[in-house]
């Protein structure tokens, strides 16, 4: 604190004892004791080295000083306890520091003081009154500064929630105009794509597709029995891939022959196994997954689209690929030849007649183009007969991609 600050707030006390003085009953003796204060240099000392208790010690005051001090600084104490001059003395003094104190940092006495030192001619009610006002208004301008602080971010806020808003409606129509492209590039898709189906399934229904260079092998007179493995030798071929009927033969799991207990007959399942001897004569045969056991052996990409309508089948055929399917022989029959019980399942196994494989490579309105081992050429059946016999068998139907 500098001294200027010091001798201010000094003066201060000395206002507010004064103010405090004129308004209590005080004898004159007493006012004339207070007084003292000022004519021995009080100001000057404390200013100098701010110590009540050295004022009291050099200057001599009348107890009943004391005792108004006190009375003034506490008005309901009891003094009897502290009647004695050297209590009383240093009861004032202690509480004449906290006093000090006090008004050290009391702004509103200060605020008071600066005024009743620059406007003389005024009461320290108007001072007081006026400062007053002046805090008021300086509230109410701080409440209109909050006010149109309120306004000024409602106004931002509005501005940001608008701008959001046109940022969601700009958005919202770029994905309608994402959305529209997509809706008109999937219609197009979708009727190219519909018109292609169209012109194969003219093409399957009217149309003349042929495989060129699909070799024809005979499996005769070394497999009899062996279309099968045959056929699949006409797709390894086709494919490019160097291998014998001898090969595939000997990578093929077979069985015995059916055979009879009393008058029950039993054998294996040809989902399994080939059934006989694919060399023999009186061989049975072997459905499509052993023969892709074996296809696995020496090429990967072995298809097997079992299930499949003819139609589809012939949809693989368009697009170059030899299909090996089942059907029978004359390319007619549609009935089962043979009956037996599965040996190690108890299931019924129904075997239909003529039982041959053979490759489509190719067809047209009325007719299936086929590379037959049976025939050892290319053959032609009905288109119509052929289906259902292949239908018969199981819409059975392998090929390499």
């Amino acid at each position: 604190m500098s001294e200027l600050e010091l001798t201010e707030y000094l003066e201060i006390i000395i206002f507010i004892k004064n103010k405090c003085t004129n308004e209590i009953c005080l004898n004159k003796k007493i006012k004339t004791e207070l007084d003292f204060y000022n004519k021995y240099s009080f100001l000057e000392k404390f200013n100098r080295k701010f110590k009540c208790k050295e004022f009291f010690e050099e200057n001599e005051v009348d107890n009943k000083v004391y005792q108004q001090i006190v009375k003034l600084l506490c008005p309901n104490i009891d003094l009897a306890p502290i009647n004695k001059k050297k209590k009383i003395k240093n009861f004032c003094e202690e509480m004449f520091i906290i006093l000090i104190f006090v008004y050290l940092f009391s702004n509103e006495f200060y605020i008071m003081y600066k005024y009743h030192s620059k406007l003389q001619d005024k009461s320290l009610t108007e001072i007081y009154t006026t400062q007053r006002n002046s805090i008021n208004n300086l509230s109410d301008e701080v409440d209109n500064l909050n006010v149109m602080n309120n306004n000024i971010e409602e106004s931002i806020n509005n501005r940001t929630l608008t701008s959001k808003i046109t940022d969601l409606e700009n958005e919202a129509v770029d994905q309608n105009n994402t959305y529209s492209s997509l809706n008109l590039f999937l219609t197009t898709t979708i009727s190219e794509y519909n018109s292609k189906l169209q012109q194969i399934d003219n093409i399957i229904t009217n149309g003349d597709v042929y495989i060129d260079n699909v070799p024809t092998i005979s499996q005769y007179p070394n497999y009899p029995s062996g279309c099968e493995s045959i056929s699949l030798l006409i797709l390894l071929k086709y494919a490019g891939v160097n291998v014998t009927a001898e090969q595939i033969v000997a990578k093929l799991s077979t069985s015995a022959r059916p055979y009879y207990v009393s008058s029950d007959r039993y054998g294996n399942d040809p989902e399994v196994y080939f059934i006989g001897n694919p060399s023999d004569i009186d061989g049975f045969g072997v459905y499509e997954k052993p023969i892709i056991s074996v296809a696995l052996n020496f090429k990967s990409d072995i298809k097997n689209i079992t299930g499949s309508s003819l139609d589809d089948v012939l949809k693989v055929v368009m697009q170059g690929h030899p299909v090996q399917v089942w059907a029978a022989m004359d390319g007619i029959s549609t009935y089962y030849a043979y009956t037996w019980t599965d040996e190690l399942t108890g299931k019924t196994i129904s075997y239909p007649a003529e039982f041959h494989s053979l490759v489509i490579v190719g067809f047209n309105q009325y007719q299936i183009i086929t590379s037959d081992p049976s025939a050892g050429e290319i053959k032609y059946f009905d288109r119509y007969y052929f289906e259902n016999s292949f239908d018969f068998f199981g819409r059975r139907a392998i090929y390499y991609e």
